[in-house]
């Protein structure tokens, strides 16, 4: 779990880890803190409870935290969570139950902040994509609820760490993986609820931040030379746009015009970060 300025939300999600109901003496929880605030006494409050060690680290970003983590646990199975994800009372079960050799699997996520449109609909925009890029090149799981076999997590060398921000490092992850031989099977039995609050000005200033990711990501994929699948165009932003009125959500309308919002600043982002780095 990594972990950045968050204490009470790490604190939610460790309690839901405390409620598992796999022994807990048979899994272990490590926490990265990111250069955030003291967390020791978040994690003291579940002594005896749950195995966990804390690490600390130099502000570098979730996927260096990840790697880091990775490398101090000496499981068989790595799992990865963030400190904004609750995990229902059988995750570990369910991961047990479907850990297989040579897979990257991801789970369901699904938004606890029902009440905030913002949060709704960047879950809403998660699925969009999880159904439009399956069975893709460019398929991927969001890092905040992925697992897999800790030599293979090694093998294919971890997350990338030039992406500082929680932005692109989970799809380059998942691409890379896929590239090197990994199966990628999306379970959606492996359950976790999210709460990310967000307003407008957090809304848009998320996208734009993927948007200037989208271009490393885009550099990572051509540096594997995999073949790139568009997926963008009218067929894939008519798609998205009508998404929430063919899955019947609620608010559609609403979920409709944050969406060309989102896609408008990831646009923006993408194209600001390609002017910079002509500079």
């Amino acid at each position: 779990i990594p972990t950045y300025n968050r204490p009470q939300g790490l604190g939610q999600c460790l309690q839901s880890l405390a409620s598992q109901t796999v022994d807990p003496s048979l899994w272990d929880v490590v926490v990265v803190n990111d250069g955030g605030v003291d967390v020791r006494g978040t994690l003291d409050m579940f002594s005896g409870r749950i195995q966990a060690q804390l690490l600390n680290q130099p502000n570098q970003g979730p996927a260096t935290a990840r790697n880091l983590g990775a490398r101090a646990s000496q499981a068989k199975w790595i799992a990865f969570l963030d400190d904004d994800c609750v995990a229902e009372p059988d995750w570990v079960e369910n991961i047990l139950k479907h850990a297989r050799k040579g897979e990257l699997f991801g789970g369901q996520v699904n938004n606890r902040l029902t009440d905030n449109i913002y949060s709704e609909t960047c879950q809403t925009l998660i699925d969009y994509l999880y159904q439009r890029l399956d069975r893709t090149t460019d398929m991927f799981f969001t890092s905040n609820n992925m697992c897999m076999l800790a030599a293979d997590f090694d093998r294919i060398g971890g997350f990338e760490t030039g992406f500082r921000t929680s932005a692109g490092e989970d799809r380059e992850f998942c691409v890379r993986a896929a590239h090197q031989g990994i199966r990628l099977r999306w379970v959606p039995e492996i359950r976790i609820g999210h709460m990310h609050r967000l307003d407008l000005p957090s809304f848009l200033r998320l996208h734009f931040k993927y948007g200037r990711a989208a271009l490393s990501y885009r550099k990572s994929v051509n540096r594997m030379e995999i073949p790139e699948r568009t997926n963008g165009g009218s067929g894939f932003y008519l798609g998205l746009l009508l998404y929430p009125f063919r899955k019947r959500l609620p608010r559609p309308f609403s979920q409709s015009l944050l969406l060309a919002a989102s896609q408008a600043c990831t646009i923006y982002g993408f194209l600001y970060e390609l002017l910079t780095a002509r500079r």
